[in-house]
């Protein structure tokens, strides 16, 4: 069992920090003014 989180724990991580920031990104957005948002998106691609 311990062999298995060694193998895949950047991956359990990565998938924490994806929700956390879909999360905290989902919270906010109302926060921002639309060009704001518009730059946001831009940059992301």
């Amino acid at each position: 069992m311990l062999t298995f989180w060694i193998k895949t724990s950047g991956t359990w991580i990565n998938v924490a920090l994806v929700l956390l920031g879909t999360g905290a990104g989902l919270l906010l957005r109302h926060q921002l003014s639309s060009q704001m948002r518009v730059i946001i998106t831009q940059a992301m691609g």
